[in-house]
């Protein structure tokens, strides 16, 4: 399985603070600083944070084309939005998740990210962070 997301987090600004700066390309997602964690009995969060699932195009190895096509598909003024975030102290983050299978032989577990894909993350002052689990 492969996801990815756009995040922007910030120790100062409250969910609705974040979504009124970036907008919302889809439904709402995110949560407030002391929110509950979601964890039973975990701490409150410590920070604010709007999240973005990207629409990666089934049919696609997900890793390569469809990750490269979600962020070509994005639109430049919301890189605009996103690194004035960054500039006010926020972090902008593309969160890419993998779950990789035990003895899955056939699973492409490549990532490929096109100079114009990178350009647009550079424009929105974005990190990139890989997560991989191996289940």
């Amino acid at each position: 399985m492969f996801e990815a997301e756009l995040s922007v987090s910030s120790n100062d600004l409250t969910l609705g603070d974040l979504e009124e700066r970036v907008g919302r390309v889809s439904g709402p997602a995110g949560y407030s600083r002391g929110d509950p964690s979601g964890v039973s009995g975990g701490a409150p969060r410590a920070r604010s944070c709007w999240t973005e699932k990207l629409a990666l195009e089934p049919g696609r190895h997900p890793g390569t084309a469809a990750l490269d096509l979600a962020i070509l598909g994005l639109d430049t003024g919301l890189a605009d939005r996103l690194a004035q975030c960054k500039r006010d102290g926020c972090e902008v983050v593309l969160g890419i998740f993998q779950r990789i299978p035990v003895g899955d032989q056939g699973l492409a577990t490549g990532l490929h990210l096109s100079a114009e894909s990178l350009s647009w993350l550079a424009r929105a002052g974005a990190e990139i962070d890989v997560d991989q689990y191996v289940l």
